[in-house]
């Protein structure tokens, strides 16, 4: 893998572009949580999987947490910033 790092001004937050609406959409909460979950299943047997909790219970949590997220930048219910 071959990451670039750019310079950043600290404390100023990068443009960032968000998905769509349409995408949550198609996909519905139950296909976005299918697909983040398949994706921490696949970073389980990685390389940097020892990035992330290595406990269980915790490791789920987190594929929750990334869910709620997702749906929430893709126009969907506030479920990761009422936490």
């Amino acid at each position: 893998m071959n990451l670039e790092m750019s310079n950043a001004q600290f404390g100023v937050k990068p443009p960032v572009t968000k998905p769509i609406p349409e995408f949550l959409l198609e996909v519905g909460e139950k296909g976005l949580r299918e697909l983040i979950s398949k994706h921490y299943d696949a970073i389980k047997e990685s390389d940097i999987y020892h990035l992330f909790p290595q406990d269980d219970a915790e490791f789920a949590q987190a594929k929750v947490n990334s869910a709620d997220f997702f749906i929430q930048i893709c126009g969907g219910p506030c479920l990761f910033q009422s936490k």
